[in-house]
């Protein structure tokens, strides 16, 4: 997949309660994106977030990276859902300036 990222911050950032042994919430976002897949046109996508409660025996860090798993997973769709819907109104948007031809 070709992603052409103008602006955003695909990278998880964590805010969590408590210490890391004794911690109650995490959650992790998934900055906004703008992608620009035709000059002057783009479309836009996110914030995400995920929160993870605390579990017993889950840790901070593994708390992080199931919730990092879990926006990849909806950025990953989100963007294919976006690519697609922004592709049929380029062509709509096409067609119309060619008279519908």
């Amino acid at each position: 997949m070709n992603r052409r990222m103008i602006e955003g911050r695909p990278q998880g950032v964590g805010v969590g309660t408590g210490s890391e042994d004794e911690w109650e919430s995490l959650t992790v976002t998934w900055g906004a994106e703008k992608f620009a897949p035709v000059q002057y046109h783009s479309f836009d996508m996110g914030p995400l977030s995920v929160t993870i409660t605390s579990e017993p025996g889950l840790s901070l860090a593994e708390a992080h990276a199931r919730a990092l798993a879990h926006l990849k997973q909806m950025a990953e769709a989100q963007f294919n859902e976006q690519v697609v819907a922004f592709a049929e109104r380029v062509k709509l948007a096409a067609s119309a300036v060619r008279g519908g031809r």
